[in-house]
């Protein structure tokens, strides 16, 4: 059907376009939409090769032989130019104007095709140069110094968990004695939930090096310095790390049930 639909002069493309276009109003899903364009993209491909075929059977464009017709009809003559020279044919074109006014509804307008005859370039100035600006080299050139980011918020956490190990120290050791404290009402703050998730990550350094100790009284859980001489002694007894899950509803939650009202852990200036 292709290579028929192909012919010069087969119109079974135009049918088949027909057929489509009655049934497009019939279209309801995607798919057949997409078939409808498929339909397209084959019958332009069809009409492509039908075109090269009518080309190819000797009916293409020869300008020599139309500017010989358009010759022979222009002659005053309007006889075979053969007969008569180059130089000596009169062209009558207001014949040719009077045969081609009635394909245009206005007179068309007159175009340079390849642009105007002459054009004056545009002159370029030569701007002065300005006078270069005489570089000073300092004689001597001082680096910069480098900074470690890593270096410096190593050296500020250690400083906060010094100053979090001395405050709960002060608030331990009263009266040469060493008492516990609640571990909630030591890191909690109530009126930061951020500064309570800081508070139990720098506790965490003292519990890993073992400066204090945290333990279970009364289904409460408690915190207590451990003195130098004490963890000396014990240098060989089970650490036990856990892993604290805190969510804000949480710390809410806890916040109200040990009614903390301030947090014994005072904000670093």
């Amino acid at each position: 059907n292709v290579e028929q639909y192909a012919q010069p002069g087969s119109s079974g493309i135009k049918e088949t376009l027909e057929k489509a276009s009655n049934l497009i109003d019939k279209v309801n899903r995607p798919r057949e939409a997409v078939l409808d364009s498929q339909l397209l993209v084959a019958v332009s491909k069809i009409a492509r090769k039908q075109a090269q075929n009518v080309n190819a059977e000797g009916n293409t464009f020869d300008a020599d032989a139309f500017m010989n017709a358009v010759k022979t009809y222009m002659s005053v003559q309007n006889l075979d130019c053969s007969m008569y020279s180059s130089q000596d044919t009169q062209l009558d074109w207001a014949k040719l104007g009077r045969r081609c006014h009635r394909c245009f509804r206005h007179v068309p307008a007159v175009n340079i095709m390849f642009g105007p005859v002459y054009v004056q370039l545009p002159v370029k100035r030569q701007s002065n140069r300005a006078a270069r600006r005489e570089v000073v080299i300092p004689k001597s050139i001082e680096r910069p110094k480098q900074v470690d980011p890593n270096a410096t918020d190593e050296e500020s956490t250690t400083k906060e968990v010094h100053r979090i190990h001395k405050i709960l120290f002060n608030l331990c050791c009263k009266d040469q004695k060493v008492q516990p404290i609640s571990f909630f009402k030591f890191a909690l703050d109530p009126t930061s939930f951020g500064r309570t998730v800081e508070n139990l990550f720098h506790i965490s350094f003292l519990i890993r090096d073992g400066r204090v100790r945290i333990f279970v009284e009364n289904n409460i859980p408690m915190i207590v310095t451990v003195q130098e001489a004490d963890r000396n002694d014990n240098e060989n007894y089970n650490k036990k790390q856990t892993v604290i899950s805190l969510d804000h509803e949480t710390w809410k939650e806890l916040v109200t049930s040990f009614k903390i009202d301030q947090c014994l852990i005072t904000p670093r200036n």
